[in-house]
């Protein structure tokens, strides 16, 4: 969209803001006074007051009480712009998403003349790290449900913030990724299509936002293809070994096992073969994401994953956007992809299996 469509603080915030960063306004530079600049940029002092709360927020200018507003001086450190990139995991280099993430954060703002900061805390974190760091933006990798709150105290701020991952209905407009109960839907469709109706769901315990709408998602997509729905098969994994074998053990068992979380991938794969079950012939087997000992299996699962990469961009572009002061275009795109790795095969009755 146009200028035009951008409020007019906004757009004075924008004009402020590129004039500080190139040096109009230098370093320790003292500010003319609200009344001063709202009669050179023709709009109130209620305006250019806004203006100078978010210029004060984002750490570009201090406003010392007597003296006057000044334009705060970077640290050498600081001599660029920043965007801070949050995980409440920990460290990350073995994380096969996250690296994928970072990787193409660092090429797509050093491109734009900006320093990426890796950071690790939760959402009472944010608002001191976007201060003491003097952040532009930030990305919050995957956040769990009680940070809907924070992040969307962010948003009405004003904060420049994108969430990556996966697609949070109610932060749906800052959220890029997939939406977890989309590819649920897909995977249960595309077991259902094969004949397999008799459908077991294993997932990780937590309030992990992907965990909490992938549950969601196979619920609803049962439900949707009136699938049969055994509760005892829809399971909170407290220990793998001992609750895949009852589920396996079962009369009648499962035909078609989706692992809601890629971590059980190569221990659920072990204990089928241990038990002589075979995949796909005993049981169909398809996997929801992948990390690096996914993909280091002698035999990897079928899986529909996200694409991290164009997760990255979609919310760079838009992250880019907003600190621009410019409307960012929200696709929403489902942002995953089918691997087919021979796990999962058309199911065919006992009877048709002894013929």
């Amino acid at each position: 969209m146009g200028l035009k469509t951008i409020p007019k603080y906004q757009q004075i915030l924008k004009d402020l803001t590129e004039r500080i960063r190139n040096g109009e306004f230098a370093a320790g530079a003292r500010l003319p006074g609200e009344r001063v600049l709202a009669d050179e940029l023709g709009v109130s002092v209620i305006t250019v007051s806004r203006v100078m709360r978010e210029l004060q927020r984002s750490g570009l200018i201090r406003r010392c009480v007597g003296s006057g507003t000044f334009v705060s001086e970077r640290e050498k450190s600081f001599a660029r712009p920043r965007i801070g990139f949050f995980t409440q995991y920990g460290p990350w280099p073995g994380d096969y998403g996250i690296s994928i993430i970072a990787g193409t954060l660092f090429a797509y703002w050093s491109r734009r003349g900006y320093d990426v900061v890796l950071l690790c805390g939760g959402a009472e974190d944010y608002e001191p790290a976007i201060a003491s760091l003097q952040l532009d933006g930030i990305c919050v990798y995957s956040p769990p449900m009680e940070f809907i709150a924070p992040l969307r105290r962010l948003r009405d701020k004003g904060v420049p913030v994108v969430a990556l991952s996966s697609i949070l209905p109610e932060l749906a407009e800052i959220s890029f990724g997939y939406s977890n109960h989309r590819v649920l839907d897909a995977a249960v469709k595309y077991l259902m299509d094969l004949g397999i109706r008799d459908l077991a769901f294993l997932i990780p315990e937590g309030t992990a936002s992907p965990y909490v709408l992938r549950r969601e998602g196979f619920l609803r997509a049962m439900w949707k293809y009136r699938l049969p729905f055994n509760p005892d098969w829809s399971i909170t994994v407290q220990e793998l070994e001992r609750d895949l074998k009852k589920l396996m053990s079962a009369e009648p068992r499962p035909q078609g096992l989706i692992l809601g979380s890629c971590k059980y991938a190569k221990e659920a794969m072990r204990l089928l073969e241990e038990w002589n079950l075979q995949v796909p012939e005993d049981v169909s087997l398809l996997v929801i994401d992948e990390n690096q000992e996914t993909l280091t299996m002698k035999r990897q699962p079928t899986v529909f994953r996200v694409n991290f990469v164009q997760l990255t961009l979609e919310g760079s572009e838009a992250l880019k956007k907003m600190i621009d002061h410019e409307i960012p275009d929200i696709s929403g795109s489902l942002n995953f992809e089918f691997i087919d790795r021979h796990t999962c095969q058309e199911f065919k009755s006992h009877e048709n299996r002894k013929g």
